[in-house]
């Protein structure tokens, strides 16, 4: 649900999701709150009293991941239809519909043929906005209608490529910065920030990243330093955590099964005995392997950020490095890169593995992990102060306070453990505070 806080954190109001679970980032404008849930409906909230406004139904499903809405001009828009692409191995959304934001009225839909993992509008304030493909392709549509105005396709090697990133506007919506990679988005994976003029969609410079992008550049507010933080995604969770909550859930399911069969024998004083022994030993066969599965699933929550190293690391698995690349927005010239970041020793970004099954077993099946991507969206403040959380559970804030290109880590970067990644809700700034949402809590600090 979606709640309103007082600048101190009491809670004015709670509104419960209507007709399903949401996974969306809301959005504000004219004093209402729009969400979505992943059942199709889109709805509207008083922000002054938290009552619904409206609820319209558009669909049927949505992907889970990245299902965003956002408005602008008096129109809402929201993504739906979960499918597979022949330019993507993941099913992703790939319809947006628009709708009046006063009652929420269809005015316009647009079917893609690629993958929207993370449709989010930029509005450039001209009647237009633009956005980024799974693979790295920009598009510049007309709000009002849904008319594509231009298409910029990424490289050929992108074409089939995943991202977790997106597309952010400059001051002035004059350039569209995209961050997307070029294979996976796993280990091994390079990244790619360019710069697209709005106005015909050229590209007008690219630079390659050492490491996946699966997040969103971030622009300094003078317009001279674009941002973006680099990293492979994480795994949700580790194998055996999933082989663990399976058997959890199959087992549980046939307790079931074997209470059925016995209330059967006793409604129809007849002996299901078969039945009821294949229950049994599939009972057996389920609590051996779950009980033999928890041990390695603690073992590998203990290992901490070593797991890979001591455990992961004989499958395959890869520590995941984390850094920050800082360009000159206009020319693509690098102004500073961070990296002084310890590896990610986990599979899994941080806790999402030890929440796991406390979640599962609470019948939060539909989604029992965070599933983070390795950094929150960031953002720049007045200043020029970059923020940004990471999967390790480290909020980071870093700024090239003398200009000289380099970034010392004792009087340039603060960071403050949150205790657990963030999905791209990043640090949003108001009036005297910051607010940052994690995977587990919100964080609002006095500015």
């Amino acid at each position: 649900g979606m709640r309103k806080f007082s600048p101190d954190g009491a809670i004015l109001w709670f509104y419960p999701t209507p007709r399903g679970t949401s996974q969306s980032l809301p959005s504000l404008m004219d004093g209402a709150l729009f969400g979505s849930t992943m059942d199709g409906w889109v709805f509207a909230v008083s922000m002054e009293s938290g009552k619904q406004l409206w609820l319209q139904q558009h669909a049927f499903e949505a992907e889970i991941d990245s299902p965003y809405v956002e408005a602008s001009e008096g129109i809402v828009m929201a993504i739906f239809d979960s499918r597979m692409t022949p330019t993507c191995t993941l099913a992703g959304n790939t319809r947006v519909v628009a709708m009046s934001a006063t009652d929420g009225t269809k005015l316009w839909e647009y079917k893609s043929e690629r993958v929207l993992w993370n449709f989010h509008p930029q509005f450039v304030g001209d009647g237009t906005f633009v956005f980024m493909d799974v693979h790295g392709g920009a598009y510049r549509m007309a709000i009002r209608n849904g008319t594509l105005l231009w298409h910029s396709p990424p490289p050929p090697q992108f074409s089939n490529s995943f991202s977790d990133g997106g597309v952010i506007l400059g001051p002035g919506g004059a350039v569209a910065y995209t961050c997307s990679s070029d294979k996976d988005s796993m280990p091994g994976s390079k990244g790619a920030l360019r710069a697209y003029a709005v106005d015909d969609g050229r590209r007008l410079w690219q630079k390659e990243l050492p490491q996946a992008c699966v997040s969103w550049p971030a622009v300094t507010s003078d317009n001279r330093t674009v941002a973006v933080p680099v990293g492979p995604l994480p795994l949700p969770v580790p194998p055996v955590s999933i082989i663990a909550a399976v058997a959890c859930f199959v087992f549980h399911m046939s307790l079931w099964l074997h209470l059925a069969v016995c209330l059967c024998d006793c409604a129809t004083r007849r002996r299901c005995g078969k039945v009821r022994s294949l229950c049994c030993y599939a009972n057996v066969i389920l609590l051996v392997l779950v009980l033999g599965m928890l041990p390695w699933h603690w073992l590998s929550i203990w290992l901490g950020d070593s797991q890979i190293a001591y455990m992961w690391g004989m499958f395959g698995f890869q520590t995941r490095p984390l850094e920050v690349l800082a360009f000159d927005a206009q020319t693509g010239a690098l102004r500073w890169h961070f990296d002084d970041i310890p590896h990610w020793g986990k599979v899994s970004a941080r806790n999402d593995e030890d929440n796991m099954l406390g979640h599962f077993l609470r019948k939060q099946w539909y989604r029992p992990v965070c599933g983070p991507a390795s950094w929150s969206s960031p953002t720049f403040d007045g200043q020029g102060t970059f923020y940004a959380g990471a999967m390790n559970g480290i909020l980071y804030a870093i700024r090239d306070a003398n200009g000289d290109g380099i970034i010392d880590t004792d009087s340039e970067v603060s960071s403050l453990d949150i205790d657990a990644a963030s999905l791209h809700g990043g640090p949003s700034f108001a009036p005297g505070m910051m607010a940052y949402s994690s995977c587990q809590r919100l964080h609002v600090f006095h500015t």
